[in-house]
């Protein structure tokens, strides 16, 4: 019996391994899986040969952009009962408003299930992209935080910097949908065939031709290899081509060095861009000193779950928004895995320099060779103009490349030629601020961000839970949905050494151990109990206490530091402190 070849574009990578798991165990169907939503999985079906599957699957906002552009049948994975009932269960641990946002095929079953359970849940039903957005922006502007939709509302909330929890599909409704992909796919495996010859031709070639519509629609590409930022790069190149009828330029893309050609073509008096990619020797110096070259495609997605709630986490969330559309020159400092990478290039993402490259520095694993190539090479990024420069723990550069470092900015002025980052580490147990920090305070001009640690942070612990449990649920077709109540007071009670970092680690492996939907408290407890942690560490956050917090929050602060130093005992850690247990229980849970 012939297989059918099937096509399935995810729009999360959970539900991607969900079906490879699902073909395995079939003899006829063959499958080829990407991730990919919205636009990028259209870029994705146009970059491949379609003649080379019989039918796609996809899912929500994805499958219907799908449907507009392919020439195949696209099947659309239904959404359960249960996948609402899932993801609503994961948000009733977060603190702040959420709501429902979804086509009718959700809105509809959260209603029902809803009425059902007495669940006090705003749903809003959209019907389109457009009004997804008008949606979101309107619970933006009535103080809600999360949103829990499919991935057309889910994208767009994080854009805008909500929160959002993407509804996934299960393993039942993933079948049936591959049930009627194979009932219909016999019809095309004919035509598809007898276009494979010219599809062929055109792919033989070395060289890679893409061809835009005058309104920036792909209309075709001779690359097979699915790489959506060289689509995403040379759409930008659209507005040149045909103001100035053609554009030569050599490009690192997805660590490929292009040689590309733009032109204007004329065909039955229609007017189009010809792109022609070749690969090009250019630029891989850079790569070869280990310098990382970003572009904003390449982070665009990485950035929720680092937000920030409380008056004082508010103001440094409105730092961010402010420092990320200045030219200046920005330090961030925090503790170890308190995320300043990742916040870095979240600024960059969102600054006026965000459609030309970001290039990571890392000062940690600095060598002579690469120094020598970033001061004194006319292709090092820091020749260049109009880019940003990340220089990652400055802190761990000696004095001598640090005196270097500081001439050349100033020299060159490479602060006012590029968007100059730095990173710095803080030693929780010194808290004399280190001269280079002073130096690029004031000698460069740099604006501060100042990142907390997650001691600092204990009531967003809730919700940063269920958001990276989110995350995890989608990445790995995992349904996890919550903690059981104490296990939630242990994490709190934490100190998290390694901060955001230690914190995901910990929340991994909980749910790989996890043998039901909730989180136990006795799994928790022993996860924590094995995680290395110093004893004198403890006695350090006595000098670190937030004292600009109120009484509640101060009081809050030193009960999890005797939790910590008593094993997470809730019972030890109340006769110490003199009060009863329930006394305890309370206050934790405020």
């Amino acid at each position: 019996m012939e297989q059918i070849k099937i096509l399935a574009i995810a729009p999360y990578e959970g539900m991607k391994n969900m079906i490879e798991n699902i073909t395995q165990t079939r003899d006829d169907i063959t499958l080829t899986a990407y991730v990919g939503d919205l636009q990028q999985g259209v870029d994705i079906l146009l970059g491949l040969d379609e003649t080379s599957f019989d039918v796609i699957i996809s899912r929500g906002g994805t499958a219907q952009m799908l449907k507009a552009v392919a020439t195949i049948p696209v099947l659309e994975v239904p959404l359960s009962h249960y996948d609402i009932l899932s993801v609503i269960k994961l948000a009733q641990n977060y603190a702040g408003k959420f709501a429902i946002v979804g086509f009718p095929s959700i809105s509809g079953f959260a209603r029902m299930l809803c009425e059902i359970l007495q669940y006090q849940i705003e749903i809003f039903t959209i019907s389109s992209k457009s009004d997804a957005v008008q949606c979101v922006d309107q619970l933006k502007k009535d103080g809600y935080s999360l949103v829990l939709s499919d991935m057309v509302a889910t994208t767009y909330a994080k854009s805008i910097g909500l929160n959002a929890m993407l509804i996934t599909s299960n393993s039942d409704s993933i079948s049936q949908a591959l049930n009627r992909a194979v009932e219909l796919c016999r019809y095309y495996s004919e035509l598809k065939r007898q276009n494979s010859f010219y599809y062929a031709a055109l792919h033989a070639g070395k060289q890679s031709l893409v061809v835009y519509s005058t309104d920036g629609t792909l209309l075709f590409s001779s690359d097979a290899k699915n790489d959506t930022q060289i689509y995403s790069f040379i759409k930008k190149l659209l507005p040149v081509v045909l103001r100035n009828n053609n554009r030569q330029l050599v490009k690192q893309i997805s660590n490929k060095n292009l040689m590309v050609t733009g032109e204007k073509i004329l065909i039955q008096e229609e007017t189009y861009v010809l792109f022609r990619l070749t690969e090009s020797k250019r630029i891989a110096k850079i790569n070869s000193f280990h310098i990382q070259q970003k572009n904003k495609e390449d982070i665009a997605h990485q950035f929720f779950n680092l937000f920030y709630r409380g008056s004082v986490h508010a103001k440094l969330n409105q730092k961010v928004t402010q420092y990320s559309k200045s030219n200046f020159p920005l330090l961030i400092i925090g503790e170890k895995g308190t995320g300043k990478e990742k916040m870095g290039t979240l600024v960059y993402s969102r600054s006026p320099y965000q459609d030309t490259p970001c290039y990571l520095i890392d000062c940690s694993s600095m060598t002579d060779k690469t120094w020598q190539f970033l001061l004194g090479n006319v292709d090092s990024p820091c020749m260049d103009v109009n880019n940003t420069l990340y220089f990652m723990e400055i802190g761990l550069l000696d004095k001598l490349r640090l005196q270097e470092l500081y001439a050349f900015i100033e020299r060159t002025r490479l602060d006012k030629n590029n968007r100059l980052m730095f990173s710095f580490t803080e030693n929780i147990e010194n808290t004399k601020e280190d001269p280079s920090c002073i130096y690029l305070k004031n000698e460069i001009g740099c604006l501060t961000l100042n990142l907390p640690p997650l001691r600092h942070r204990v009531s967003d612990i809730p919700s940063l839970a269920s958001l990276y449990l989110n995350d995890i649920n989608a990445q790995n077709a995992t349904q996890i949905v919550g903690f059981e109540p104490e296990a939630m007071s242990l994490l709190q009670g934490f100190s998290w050494k390694y901060n955001l970092d230690q914190f995901k680690r910990v929340l991994n492996e909980l749910v790989t151990v996890a043998s039901t939907p909730y989180i136990s408290t006795d799994n928790v407890r022993e996860v924590l109990k094995n995680e290395k942690r110093q004893p004198e560490y403890d006695a350090v956050f006595w000098k670190n206490i937030d004292l600009s917090g109120t009484l509640d929050e101060i009081t809050f602060e030193i009960i999890n530091i005797i939790l910590s130093q008593e094993d997470m005992n809730q019972t030890k850690a109340a006769k110490r402190l003199g009060i009863s247990r329930t006394t305890l229980w309370r206050i934790l849970n405020r």
